[in-house]
Order: C-alpha cells, then sequence, then structure tokens
C-alpha cells in the first residue's frame, strides 16, 4: 500500500558535495574477509547529524540537516536520494508514552527540554525534506543499514520490549517486512556485496551452569524477491581499508589500511584495547569502542577518558578528538532520595585498584561487568531510573533464583529452583533503558511481577519508579535470606543480558565516583510517573 511523506515546511535541499560510495557497517560482519569501507561515516553528536569527512586525510565534520534531533544516523543511500536517522523525542507526560515530536528549532527556543530516545526510524528525501516513519508501531529501532546498489531498500533492527528482530523497509512506499522476529544482537547489521543478504549477529546467553557463554554467531538471512532491485553494484575506491572481522561479535578483528598499517581490536561488541602496528612500533588506546575505518585511521569512541567523545586515531598514530558524542545526561543512584543509605556489596574490576573488590564473584572475573555494581537496599526498596530515558525491554514474570537452595523469606509463590531461560539466564527480572547520550542502563533481580513501565518506547523521566529491589535470577546473600540487590550498569550495547555486556563507567551526580564497598545516601529526587 502506497504512503504519502509528510512535508517538512522550509527546510532547504541539501547540496550533495561528496561521491557516491558504499555504505556498509564497519563494526559489522561483511560476507567477506577483505570488504571495503566508505571513505566517509555518518554519525549523530549533540542531536545533529554529521558526515566524518577525511580532507587531506584529515577528519572533518560536515553537517546534514535533518527534520528532527538526532540519535543515530545511519547515512545515505546508495545513490543520495534519502538519509535515514532515528531522532530524539520531548519528554512530555500529557503525550502518547511520554513523549512528544520536537524540531532543532524547537530545542533552540526551549532550552528545557528533557530528550529521551524515540526508537522511530525516519528516511529523509534530500530533494525537498520530505520525510516518513518506517518502523511499525511496537518497534523500537536500534540500526540500520542501507543496501548496496539500492537507493530505497533499507534494512533495520528493532526491539518489541521482550526480543529483538530484524526487518527490512523500502524507504518510496513504506512497505516493510520482518525477516526474523527473535534472536538478533540489534547492535551490529549489514548486508553482503551483492544486496541480496543481510547479516546480523545472533545474541547469545549465559550459561547459568559454568558461566562461560554460548556467544553470538553471525547470520545471513536472504532477502525476499519482491525486493531486490536490478541495479549495477559500484564499488568503493582502490583506497578503501580492509576489515577482518570475525565470525562472532566479541571475537578480535583486525583493519588493514591501504598504507600497509594495520589495526587490532579485542572485540566489537566490549570496551577494546585498539592497537596500531606499523613500521615504526605499535601504539595503542585503551578501553575504547571501534566505530568504523577510513582509509587513513580509524574512528572510534572513548568511554574512558572522555565520557564517549568520537576519536580518530590515524595511521600515522596520532589521536585527534573529532567532537563531543551526544547530548549530556545526568545519572543518579537508583533509589529515592531520602531512603537512607544504600550498600555497595560488589563492584566490577575497573574499580579495584580505587575501590577494591566487595565479593570475589562475577564482576571480578568478568570484563563485561567490569564497571557494573551491585547496590542494596532495605527489603522489596523502591527502584528509580538513574536517568531519563526511554523502555527498550523489560521482563518481570521470573519468580525463581538459581542459587538458592532453601527458599528465600517472604517470597509467596517463589520458586527456589530454576535454570537456565528460567531465570533469564541468571539476570532474573530486566529493565533496559536507552539515554540520549546514546548508552543504556540496566537494571536486574527485580522483585517478581514489579517492573511498572511496559510497554516498549515508553519514555522514563529520571528519578521515576521503574520496578521494585528482589532476588529473582541468580543472587546470593544475607537480606531476606537470598542476596536482595539490584545490578545496575551503564553500557554501550542495547543486548540486555548476555556476557560479555560492555559496561561502561558512570559518574553519579549525588555522589564521589567511584563507588566504594561502602554506604551512601541516594540524592536522587523522585517522582510521580504515569505508565
Amino acid at each position: 500500500m502506497s504512503m504519502h511523506f509528510s512535508r517538512l515546511i522550509g527546510l532547504t535541499a541539501l547540496i550533495l558535495a561528496l561521491s557516491l560510495t558504499l555504505n556498509l557497517y564497519a563494526s559489522t560482519p561483511q560476507g567477506s574477509a577483505n570488504s571495503a569501507i566508505q571513505d566517509t561515516w555518518p554519525v549523530a553528536i549533540s542531536g545533529r547529524a554529521y558526515d566524518v569527512v577525511l580532507l587531506n586525510d584529515t577528519p572533518t565534520l560536515q553537517s546534514v540537516a535533518t527534520a528532527f534531533p538526532v540519535l543515530y544516523s545511519a547515512g545515505y543511500s546508495s545513490r543520495h536520494s534519502f538519509i535515514a536517522y532515528t531522532t530524539l523525542d520531548g519528554f512530555d507526560e500529557s503525550f502518547p508514552n511520554n513523549r512528544k515530536q520536537v524540531s532543532l528549532k524547537d530545542l533552540k527556543s526551549d532550552g528545557s527540554v528533557t530528550l529521551v530516545p524515540s526508537g522511530d526510524l525516519y528516511v529523509q528525501r534530500l530533494s525537498d525534506g520530505e520525510y516518513r516513519k518506517i518502523n511499525a508501531s511496537g518497534q523500537y529501532v536500534v540500526s540500520a543499514s542501507w543496501a548496496p546498489g539500492s537507493d530505497h531498500q533499507i534494512a533495520y533492527t528493532f526491539s518489541t520490549g521482550s526480543d529483538f528482530g530484524l526487518a527490512i523497509s523500502d524507504a518510496r512506499s513504506g512497505h516493510s517486512k520482518i525477516l526474523r522476529a527473535t534472536g538478533v544482537l540489534a547492535d551490529f547489521i549489514s548486508w553482503n556485496r551483492s544486496g541480496d543478504e543481510v547479516i546480523v549477529y545472533e545474541r547469545g546467553e549465559e550459561k547459568s551452569t559454568d558461566k562461560s557463554q554460548d556467544v553470538p554467531d553471525s547470520l545471513r538471512i536472504n532477502i525476499p524477491t519482491w525486493s531486490v532491485e536490478n541495479f549495477e553494484f559500484r564499488n568503493t575506491t582502490a583506497r578503501a581499508p580492509q576489515i577482518d572481522l570475525p565470525r562472532l561479535a566479541s571475537g578480535p578483528f583486525t583493519v588493514h589500511l591501504p598504507d600497509g598499517t594495520e589495526f587490532r581490536g579485542d572485540s566489537q561488541q566490549s570496551l577494546s584495547r585498539l592497537t596500531l602496528l606499523s613500521t615504526s612500533g605499535e601504539r595503542q588506546v585503551d578501553a575504547s569502542v571501534f566505530v568504523a575505518a577510513l582509509p587513513s585511521g580509524i574512528l572510534y569512541r572513548d568511554f574512558v577518558n572522555r565520557n564517549g567523545d568520537l576519536m580518530f586515531f590515524s595511521s600515522k598514530g596520532q589521536v585527534t578528538r573529532i567532537a563531543a558524542k551526544t547530548v549530556s545526561a545526568s545519572y543518579y543512584l537508583p533509589f529515592p532520595l531520602g531512603f537512607g543509605s544504600i550498600a555497595v556489596t560488589q563492584i566490577g574490576q575497573a574499580y579495584s585498584t580505587s575501590s577494591g573488590f566487595c565479593l570475589a564473584s562475577d564482576h571480578t572475573f568478568n570484563n563485561g561487568m567490569a564497571f557494573a555494581y551491585d547496590l542494596q537496599g532495605s527489603i522489596n526498596a523502591l527502584v528509580l531510573a538513574s536517568s531519563s530515558g526511554t523502555l527498550v525491554y523489560e521482563r518481570s514474570d521470573v519468580n525463581c533464583n538459581s542459587l538458592d537452595t532453601s527458599g528465600c523469606t517472604g517470597s509467596s509463590g517463589y520458586s527456589p529452583s530454576c535454570t537456565g531461560s528460567t531465570s533469564n539466564f541468571g539476570w532474573g527480572n530486566v529493565v533496559l533503558l536507552h539515554h540520549a547520550d546514546g548508552t543504556w542502563t540496566k537494571y536486574t533481580h527485580l522483585a517478581y511481577n514489579s517492573v511498572l513501565p511496559t510497554r516498549v518506547g515508553t519514555a522514563v523521566g529520571g528519578g521515576c519508579q521503574i520496578a521494585n529491589q528482589g532476588h529473582t535470577g541468580a543472587t546470593v546473600g544475607n537480606l531476606n535470606g537470598c542476596g536482595d540487590h539490584v545490578h545496575f550498569q551503564r553500557q554501550n550495547t542495547s543486548d540486555p543480558t548476555a556476557i560479555p555486556s560492555s559496561s561502561i563507567s558512570v559518574t553519579f551526580s549525588d555522589t564521589p565516583n567511584p563507588l566504594a564497598c561502602t554506604s551512601y545516601n541516594p540524592g536522587n529526587g523522585g517522582r510521580s510517573c504515569v505508565f
């Protein structure tokens, strides 16, 4: 069924100064060890879309006009007819899903707007500025990629609130098809060279028995015949780098640049040590997230020293800050103001030099939890959103604990024995929120049937009650006979449960950082919220 574009009044058509290039995602599996990567890269910075362009091998930002504030940019279609991006909305509880659509002009005139991700994917026609929302209701879009050689077909990953899938859409007609409804690792998506397969990773889950992992594997999803366009594929220039990407998102990868230098990374999914190998020796940057490869270097996010700023690591060993990553966000301890002291019972291994270990358990041996915290309030304590965000995933039906042998006290209908998916692989009940700075917060082991926001895409204000503290999944300790607590972490992935879960450092606004193994008084003001 044909759909009409909404029209953006007064938007000047974009001037296209860049040559046609292939739009493949360098941080995704490419289908061969010699996949070529484009000379430019789309990014979103402080709510606006840009292209990172190499001018004399120096990265430069070129702004891109969009109708709405941008959280994530998928760049241009192959003939530069369309641009695709997900948007930021304003938090407003008087609107559906607690958010209202805002324009860039609205932000300039009202600096008090609290921005939250919308999860909506828009395609905007460059000739006249007209735009259309692509994803269906109930789909929260995480990432997207234009098909090579096609000017209108785009694939995207999405959350339904309980699982993650893959769909493809026609930018002209708005017609979409779901290619896979479950089990997709939504952060990574690309195409093979011929444009007849979309490549994604499967989500992996932690095994409850030995804590090893069923790691995500790459999938090739055939494109339905209705969406294949007969158009001769145009390859990129010979200057393009090549990437050896792993079968698994958590595996090591190598980038080969045209001048013979090499970059190596530990993992796409977790914080990675990025190493430059050249004739002059080695240089490293630590705990960063690889973004893309350009002919004279790589783009990455620095989540240790610069809280996610976009950086360029050149083949000559120079590191340049391109820009701050996103809209800023403030984080508070996820318990109410006046609640009293909360106990920090466990910290991630990345904090060991400044804070010491609390317990020798998951957080100390698994690098995926390097920046995680276990926070313990009183029995059934209220759990609040640490920062304003949007619900991407929730689970509230777990009523058991795989580590409990005697039954936790005060738990009517509680089952003391569960394994695997029954316990949500040790996480129990979970809430995952997406924030305007592009990162995510995860809250786990929540009490049975206590999660309040249950509709994907619902905006949650900072301080809103999202659940109650519990002991579901896999917990142990003295409180309530079962170690009631909240596992809290900020992370750079939409994956709510798998290990490695890519935790990143968090700075709380209401307490000294980083937290140590002691007690703190939360400063999260709390609010009355409607879901």
